[in-house]
């Protein structure tokens, strides 16, 4: 498609929403109309803001990546009313087209709901002669409230403790029957108030109010009415059936789509250009009347065309009339005209209804709803009728009649058809979610999506999944785990491919249209990944749930490998430790016998410390007694001295008596001599006695000084050694405690062994080569 102008290659449109099939519905006739492919981009967290919020931006940049013409998005999606600046600011230059509510500077298409609210509120004050009526506020409060206000207050009759606001049953999100649930407690539990009415913007809801009134007892439609704003298949079949606004979703969806790319193929592409799709009031039991369209099928065709210039140009004229009148509906309107007054003209008798059977036929394939064609039917009465006249005009009346049996007949068999195809998926959606909901091995979950996705319908589907296992990844670190396309699982490159470099050719096809639905996988605030599915069967509403199933299912497999992982990366843990750990016992016993032997030598030290100190003292004691001994004879050395001096003093005495007595005295002299020698030698004695016993109590002195110093050291070795051996017998205590810890963790690591074995018996599932 290389050097085409905008006008001549094949566009590629997002589509960006989080509900609404039907607007999806009509996108994706247009685009097949159009040649046109189509991306969707769909939301599925709805239920928590943060996460909702979360999931957008995940969107917005998963967005971002594709390589897109221009995107439509769901106009009243609030993230994106309450951040518009900031939305535009996500894709810069890239064109954007709202459908179904209208902003500045942006091409939309819409419908003005707000004048249908009023008018089925009309009918009920003006009809019905209701003045009670409760209103249930819509998620995201529009002018719609402001209408049901002014008009209660312009006739007397607003009551504020009728209206339930949005806040109060916020915490429902889009659980619509809670919801009801909710507003109607409030109403009748809480605040008792009296209503005959009950208007809800929701389908579902309305519904579900309906069923929960019935439930409580109160008649419906007699005793109270209930009215919505959204024609759906549950109001429709509900009982009674709902009265309510037909919102042209699927008109939105179309045209918005064909304008969109109109603008985009004249280079207009942000040309702010407003297309207003009409809706009507669709009447049926709940409100008390007979079921009918409020207009359409009560009102001719103001403009009759030009009917001359014979059969063909009549039946040319009356089918451009319709075709403006109903541009959406994908009926042969000249076709049918056609056959239709040939028949009543008897030119081709039974022709007309076997040519509106094969119209039929064509428009029942993906549709049930036979409201439409009723209105056709009806408009087509009231313009041929005003040019028919006679028998022409009751064969006319009795084909009309035929007509209608026949649109009766083909809606009860297409939804006959419908519900059988939309039972048959389910089941089978279901069957797989049950299967995907209880396999937890990335391989075994891709097998399954293989087997299972021809039986959906489902001819493509491309998963991309982040390569770490924390959330929060750009896009671009996304690989490419699942390809399949054509109904058949392509293998995968050696190296993977990343998001959105190294794509498979498979996922976005050149030669051909496609339409694809992308999903962010998320889940608990977590982004896996997210996934593509190429369009089976049309309704979003299966890829959502498969999406859902397939992000819960990923994440737990994801969940089992981390288990997996972690319990491997344990056990090697705990033979490393085992190996570590073991040694370590051995050394701590033999330490531990070394510290019993020390202290047990330290104990034989303590004690022969506590003996020396015990002689010692006992040394200490003779010593005493040695040291009182020369203390006496140091008293005899003094008496010595003292008979000493004695002696000489008598040997003077005898020595002077020698002299006096002459030669008599001779012999006195010589004693006197000898005494006095003795004397002297005594004194000296006496006194070198005395040094001796000096010396001896110095000497005796220093030896108790030294004894008392080396009995304290004693006394301080022995608290010492008592220190030691306590501390000794801590360290006994303490190896004893980790060598019985160690040999604890090394049962616990034999019991884990174990038990990984038993884990890996149970979910011994082999790694997939794709992941």
């Amino acid at each position: 498609m290389e050097g085409l102008t905008t006008s001549q290659k094949r566009l590629t449109l997002g589509y960006l929403s989080f509900y609404q099939n039907l607007i999806m519905t009509g996108v994706l006739e247009a685009a097949e109309r159009e040649n046109a492919n189509i991306i969707s981009f769909n939301c599925n967290s709805n239920v928590d803001v943060a996460d909702f919020n979360t999931e957008m931006d995940s969107l917005f940049a998963l967005i971002n990546r594709q390589h897109l013409d221009g995107l439509l998005f769901l106009g009243w999606m609030s993230v994106i009313g309450v951040n518009m600046d900031t939305f535009r600011a996500q894709f810069r230059e890239l064109p954007l087209y709202s459908l179904g509510s209208g902003y500045p500077d942006i091409p939309n298409s819409s419908c003005d709901g707000s004048i249908f609210f009023r008018e089925i509120l009309t009918h009920l004050i003006d009809v019905h002669g209701c003045r009670r009526i409760a209103l249930i506020e819509p998620i995201a409060v529009d002018s719609r409230v402001q209408i049901y206000t002014d008009l209660l207050k312009a006739i007397d009759a607003y009551d504020p403790d009728l209206v339930v606001r949005s806040a109060e049953v916020k915490n429902s999100g889009l659980d619509f029957e809670a919801r009801a649930g909710a507003a109607l407690a409030i109403l009748l539990d809480d605040r008792r108030v009296e209503f005959d009415a009950v208007a809800s913007f929701f389908n579902l809801e309305a519904v579900a109010v309906l069923t929960e009134l019935k439930r409580r007892g109160y008649n419906v439609p007699d005793t109270i009415k209930v009215v919505g704003s959204e024609d759906k298949k549950p109001g429709r079949y509900s009982t009674p059936p709902l009265t309510t606004v037909y919102f042209p979703y699927r008109e939105i969806g179309a045209t918005g789509t064909e304008h969109f790319l109109k603008l985009l193929r004249s280079g207009q592409g942000k040309k702010p250009e407003v297309t207003v799709i009409p809706g009507r009031v669709v009447i049926r039991n709940s409100c008390g009347c007979v079921a009918t369209t409020l207009k359409n099928t009560q009102e001719p065709i103001l403009f009759p065309p030009d009917t001359a210039g014979g059969a063909a140009h009549e039946s040319a004229a009356f089918g451009t009339a319709l075709r403006e009148r109903f541009p959406n509906l994908p009926l042969n309107a000249e076709r049918i005209v056609r056959a239709l007054l040939d028949d009543a003209r008897q030119e081709q008798p039974n022709s007309f209804t076997a040519a509106f059977a094969e119209e039929l036929d064509q428009y029942f394939t993906g549709r049930d709803d036979a409201s439409p064609l009723e209105d056709f039917v009806s408009a087509m009465r009231w313009l041929v009728l005003a040019h028919s006249q006679g028998d022409i005009r009751l064969r006319l009346e009795n084909l009309f009649h035929q007509a209608r049996v026949v649109i009766q007949e083909q809606a009860a068999k297409a939804h006959g058809n419908s519900q059988i195809k939309i039972e048959n998926l389910n089941a089978t959606v279901q069957d797989v979610g049950k299967e995907l909901l209880t396999t937890f091995d990335m391989e075994r979950i891709f097998s399954l999506l293989e087997k299972k996705l021809p039986k959906i319908g489902v001819p493509g589907c491309h998963i991309f999944l982040a390569p770490t296992e924390e959330a929060g990844a750009s896009q671009g670190d996304y690989q490419l785990v699942f390809n399949y396309n054509d109904n058949r699982r392509l293998p995968l490159e050696k190296t993977a491919a990343r998001f959105p470099d190294d794509l498979p050719r498979t996922l976005f096809p050149r030669n051909r249209r496609y339409t694809l639905s992308g999903h962010i996988l998320f889940i608990n605030s977590r982004t896996l990944g997210f996934v593509f599915f190429e369009h089976g069967p049309a309704d979003e509403s299966l890829y959502a749930s498969l999406a859902i199933q397939l992000a819960t299912a990923l994440n737990g497999a994801l969940l089992v490998r981390r288990i997996l992982t972690a319990e491997e990366r344990l056990s090697a843990r705990a033979r490393t430790i085992d190996e570590l750990v073991r040694p370590m016992i051995a050394q701590i016993q033999h330490l531990s016998s070394v510290v019993d032997e020390q202290s047990a030598r330290i104990r034989e030290l303590e004690e022969s410390s506590r003996e020396s100190n015990r002689r010692m003292q006992q040394t200490r004691t003779v010593v005493d007694a040695i040291t009182q001994t020369l203390d006496r004879t140091k008293n005899l050395v003094v008496a010595i001295n003292e008979i000493s001096d004695t002696v000489d003093l008598v040997a003077l005495n005898a020595s002077i008596e020698a002299a006096h007595a002459g030669k008599f005295g001779i012999g006195f002299k010589v004693i006197a001599a000898e005494i006095r020698k003795l004397a002297e030698n005594t004194k000296r004695k006496a006194g070198e006695t005395a040094d001796f016993l000096k010396s001896m109590n110095e000497r005796i002195a220093e030896f108790v000084s030294v004894n008392t110093e080396t009995a304290e050291v004693f006394r301080a070795l022995e608290t010492n050694i008592h220190l030691v051996i306590d501390s000794l017998g801590e360290v006994a205590e303490g190896m004893g405690s980790l060598s019985t810890g160690n040999q604890a963790i090394l049962e616990v690591m034999d019991r884990s062994d174990g038990g990984g074995a038993h884990v890996r018996g149970e979910h011994d599932v082999p790694r997939s080569s794709t992941v």
